[in-house]
């Protein structure tokens, strides 16, 4: 997707980002945060895989609280680790602990051995006292059958009671995908947010998309990228079978339905859109750019459906999506008519916090308060 230095930059900086940049300070005697998974066990159940495991932030008393992060469990076999899942970890004092529970399908992986392992803070989102030990194998398990049943085509034809105010983990014939459904108490049809992660990312991003403000949609990240950057020929697919799969078990507004992206994920949800404009009530793109990566060109914008409404956050150095380059393509699209929000700010590629514990700038801050909270309750429609 990205010329091959760029590629490269970017994934060093995508999978390793609490690496770069100065190392962390302490005062006298203090030590930074040291995330462990301390313990944990697994097993197949059925269909699923039931893990349990704690996370503890180290050991000493001097040593600084680790804010909010995640835990992710992986099932590797042959060299390959298919990700599970992740669930959040609470901000720890030192020697504190969190205990963490996964019920995940099965569906997503092939009858085998597998090798089950937990990560703690797994793209090290927290700078540590060490980052080598975030990581432990909770056990090997036998997957020995896959289900996923057919996918009904008509609105809430087959409805789906998940948990709400978590991240859940969701297979159907239509593939795999994490669900966040809000728990505000309405009942009405909601709106919808599809989040597609960058290169090197994963599902993870759920935490960013999630709706905490009352605004009533569901945030959803469809599987097809773990790891790696989205396919610009299937990717378009993918998202139309999510869509597909949320309009058969949720009580969603089919005309409600926003798709967003970072970076190779914005490449995707441009091209999506695009091709589909029909689908969708607009685009949250940030750090990625209209046309130059996705084989789109104003001529396809041009014969989209609709009009639909872009809001489009780029930051000033962005090494791999250039600001004049974007905002040449944005410029382009406002010639044919769409709607155009341009927010800029400060900022590269991939940025980490300067305060980690309360974060106020850097690019996960920007992706969650400025594109998501600022722009989800615009209330697009589409036609």
């Amino acid at each position: 997707m990205r010329r091959a230095v760029a590629l490269s930059l970017g994934l060093v900086l995508g999978l390793l980002p609490g690496l770069v940049g100065p190392p962390p300070t302490y005062a006298a005697g203090e030590t930074g945060p040291d995330l462990v998974v301390t313990r944990g066990s697994v097993r197949v159940t059925g269909e699923r895989v039931v893990a349990a495991l704690v996370v503890t932030n180290g050991r000493g008393a001097r040593a600084r609280a680790a804010g909010r992060s995640v835990v992710r469990l992986t099932a590797e076999r042959a060299g390959r680790a298919v990700v599970l899942g992740s669930r959040p970890v609470p901000r720890l004092a030192a020697g504190h602990h969190a205990r963490v529970r996964f019920a995940v399908p099965t569906a997503r992986l092939q009858p085998g051995r597998y090798t089950v392992r937990a990560c703690a803070d797994p793209r090290h989102r927290l700078r540590e006292r060490s980052e080598r030990n975030n990581c432990r194998v909770l056990g090997r398990v036998t997957v020995r059958t896959t289900s996923t049943g057919a996918l009904c085509t008509t609105r809430l034809c087959d409805p789906l009671d998940v948990a709400r105010g978590t991240e859940v983990p969701y297979t159907d014939a239509s593939g795999s995908y994490w669900v966040y459904v809000p728990d505000d108490g309405s009942d009405a049809p909601y709106r919808v947010l599809i989040w597609l992660h960058g290169c090197g990312g994963d599902h993870g991003d759920i935490w960013g998309a999630a709706d905490y403000w009352g605004y009533h949609y569901i945030a959803i990240v469809p599987d097809g990228a773990e790891g790696g950057c989205w396919s610009m020929s299937t990717g378009p697919d993918r998202v139309l079978r999510t869509v597909a799969s949320l309009t058969a078990h949720f009580d969603i507004d089919p005309r409600r339905v926003v798709l967003g992206g970072y970076s190779s994920g914005g490449d995707l949800a441009y091209r999506t859109a695009f091709l589909h404009a029909e689908r969708f009530a607009g685009v949250l793109a940030m750090n990625t750019s209209p046309f130059r990566d996705n084989g789109t060109t104003p001529s396809d914008a041009a014969q989209a459906a609709w009009r639909f409404p872009v809001v489009h956050l780029l930051h000033t150095d962005d090494e791999t999506y250039p600001e004049a380059g974007v905002d040449a393509e944005l410029a382009d699209l406002e010639d044919l008519g769409y709607p155009v929000t341009r927010l800029e700010l400060a900022g590269t590629h991939w940025d980490e916090p300067t305060d980690p514990d309360n974060p106020t700038d850097g690019t996960w801050h920007d992706f969650q308060e400025v594109l998501v909270k600022g722009h989800m309750d615009d209330d697009w429609v589409s036609p």
